[in-house]
């Protein structure tokens, strides 16, 4: 887990950061049990600091970001795609899709 510069401030602490020994304690936690609160946990914050920087940080998200690239054989056509996805809720949700095919290529395509 990264905290951001704005939260480093906030928690009045410029060393906090995944290299320190502590933050790497932080990567032997089992899945189930990862959240924010392991900041708590392992005393790398007070309550204090730790309820200002709680709203800025995250164990885990909700949204993704996805490129996808779609190719025809044997026209060469393509098309690229951007779309951020939100899995809150009953169903997935596309909160913004985007055609990049302008763009050109993302790479070259081998054809045979």
């Amino acid at each position: 887990m990264m905290l951001k510069a704005k939260a480093y401030r906030i928690a009045g602490s410029s060393t906090l950061s995944c290299t320190d020994a502590k933050c790497t304690r932080a990567k032997g936690l089992e899945l189930a049990s990862r959240s924010i609160a392991w900041l708590l946990e392992e005393s790398l914050l007070d309550v204090g600091q730790f309820r200002q920087i709680e709203p800025l940080i995250t164990a885990r998200s909700f949204q993704f970001h996805v490129q996808v690239i779609g190719y025809a054989l044997p026209s060469g056509r393509y098309r690229v795609l951007e779309a951020i996805v939100d899995l809150i809720g009953p169903e997935p949700r596309v909160l913004y899709l985007r055609d990049l095919t302008k763009l050109g290529a993302p790479y070259p395509f081998a054809t045979r």
